[in-house]
């Protein structure tokens, strides 16, 4: 009898493990996407519905009411509906919006280039290509505010707006010139951005088949954007989950024909980029920029040109360019490397500016391959913990440990630390920096630069950050954009929350601290010349401002 309870015993610790090993091996393997919601949500055609429904609003009933109800009387915050809608219902006039913006623009002064390349461009796929708006809009405003501006100038130069200065085939090599190094794009630095890279995309698409270079470029950029999709199919931009960057991203795939859905390149752990954007959907229909955040209006209507793309992969087996609303480039002259050489000579004299170093310009077939994708070292190391714990609980079984509670601490030690892998994203330097952040809703730019005492010891120049340009969206603070220009361009900050002027109180900028040169050394900063007297997170900046930050052996001089 003793002998058979022993052996029973024996037993039901061997099922024990066995059944602990079977679990654990599975948690680790399935690990990294539990965190995603459970139910895959690929319906686009349900998504787009209960989207148009709330963007058009309970008065509205069909898309012409759409048009001239909501959509018009706030032309100014609907630009990439209108866009969408003239996609999605060709047939639909959109000439009620078209009138409504071009009334807004008359009587309203648009300070960022980009927004108004932006609205350029609604008026284009509204049927408004001979718009006063349009006549010097390319000429006045490309390469203006950065790559961004760029992007947009293409896309405005492919549906044929004039221009006196500007042509595509010089625009391109500009384009491939910014391109970071192993292919992508960025605002600033030398890492690619999701937004920038998706955006840069979209606009090279029409051109995708006419010229090598491009084809390469892109080629490449596809490969970096597929290494930083993350494992529940979704994507980061600036440190964040967020579904605008996967939109942008399904815009660049079904720009090229490719289908986001069924794209092995594309598909995480069985999920896509649709099924990352579903997670952010709010009840009423509508989208957060953060998961369990409130209705966001860029995350809204980005996601409605991402449904309205798809929605178009479905219907049309020869589908054009996303953002191409005239008839598609069938002459490609010889690009012209002009421009292009003349921004490689600035970007190499020239701190603080972006792709001073890249060799993509030349259209050479040789690229650096993507970076690791962040987050891919997860499952080994949830592996690597179940076999830990597997091994373990074996040693305790053969020293003959009995008591259940040593082998539920392993088991419950084990699930903590795949847990934890899970939640925490750990980056290397040199994917954490570079990384710059695309303004969805910019009210203008600000310039901001970081400098120092020439006579400090040890520091071979006074210029940390020579003068670069920002953009800014309503509400950002002097902190804001100094973090932001920090992780562009791989500028180490160290802040604190708490400082005596109730805000945030920065200690050191690219490794040089407060009372590093004397009891009165630190760091402040000025606003359009002035010394402002309030935490760099309290005040707000507004268009045009000069934000300087000077360290001072003799703080406050």
């Amino acid at each position: 009898m003793i002998s058979d309870v022993k052996n029973l015993k024996s037993r039901r610790f061997t099922a024990l493990i066995v059944i602990f090993a079977v679990a654990v091996l599975l948690f680790s393997t399935a690990s990294t996407a539990i965190f995603a919601e459970s139910e895959q949500f690929t319906d686009t055609a349900t998504l787009l519905e209960e989207l148009t429904n709330f963007a058009a609003g309970a008065e509205n009933t069909s898309v012409e009411e759409w048009i001239n109800g909501s959509l018009s009387r706030s032309p100014e915050l609907n630009e990439w509906y209108a866009i969408g809608i003239s996609k999605l219902h060709p047939d639909a006039d959109l000439t009620p919006y078209a009138t409504a913006l071009e009334s807004y623009l008359q009587n309203n002064t648009v300070y960022s280039a980009t927004t108004r390349q932006k609205y350029g461009l609604a008026l284009i796929a509204c049927g408004k290509s001979d718009s006063n708006f349009l006549s010097k809009l390319v000429d006045d405003t490309a390469g203006s505010q950065g790559i961004m501006s760029y992007v947009f100038a293409l896309h405005l130069l492919t549906n044929g707006a004039p221009s006196e200065k500007f042509t595509p085939e010089n625009i391109i090599p500009v384009l491939l010139e910014l391109s970071c190094e192993g292919g992508g794009w960025a605002l600033s630095g030398k890492s690619p951005d999701v937004d920038v890279t998706a955006m840069t995309v979209q606009a090279l698409a029409p051109y995708y088949n006419g010229y090598d270079a491009v084809k390469t470029a892109v080629d490449t950029a596809i490969l970096r954007l597929s290494a930083m999709q993350k494992e529940d199919g979704g994507f980061i931009s600036y440190g964040k989950p967020n579904p605008e960057s996967a939109a942008q991203v399904i815009l660049a795939l079904t720009s090229l024909d490719r289908d986001p859905l069924t794209d092995e390149a594309f598909i995480k752990n069985g999920r896509t980029a649709l099924d990352a954007i579903s997670n952010y959907r709010l009840s009423d229909g509508s989208f957060s920029h953060e998961q369990d955040g409130g209705y966001n209006l860029a995350a809204t209507s980005q996601t409605f040109l991402a449904l309205t793309a798809l929605t178009d992969h479905g219907q049309s087996a020869d589908r054009s360019p996303f953002f191409l609303f005239s008839e598609a480039p069938t002459v490609f002259p010889t690009l012209d490397y002009s421009i292009a050489d003349t921004l490689s000579d600035k970007n190499n004299t020239e701190s603080g500016n972006p792709s001073g170093d890249n060799s993509t310009n030349n259209g050479e077939d040789t690229v650096n391959p993507p970076k690791t994708q962040q987050g891919s070292y997860k499952l080994p190391v949830c592996i690597g913990v179940s076999a830990v714990a597997l091994i373990l609980c074996a040693v305790m079984f053969l020293k003959k440990r009995r008591a259940i509670s040593d082998y539920l601490i392993v088991i419950v030690a084990a699930v903590a630390l795949c847990l934890a892998v899970n939640f925490i994203d750990i980056y290397t330097p040199e994917q954490y920096y570079g990384q710059s952040v695309t303004k969805e809703n910019p009210i203008g730019t600000v310039t901001v630069e970081i400098i120092c005492d020439t006579d400090l010891t040890g520091r071979n120049d006074a210029v940390i950050l020579k003068e670069i340009t920002v953009e800014i969206e309503e509400g950002e603070t002097v902190y804001d954009v100094l973090a932001q220009a920090c992780r562009a361009n791989g500028i180490v900050l160290d802040a604190m929350s708490g400082s005596p002027t109730g805000g945030v109180y920065v200690r050191g900028i690219d490794g040089l601290h407060e009372f590093a040169h004397g009891d009165l050394s630190g760091w402040t900063y000025t606003v359009n010349g002035e010394q402002i007297g309030i935490g760099c997170d309290k005040y707000t900046l507004s268009p045009n401002d000069k934000i300087v930050w000077i360290y001072s052996n003799t703080f406050g001089n």
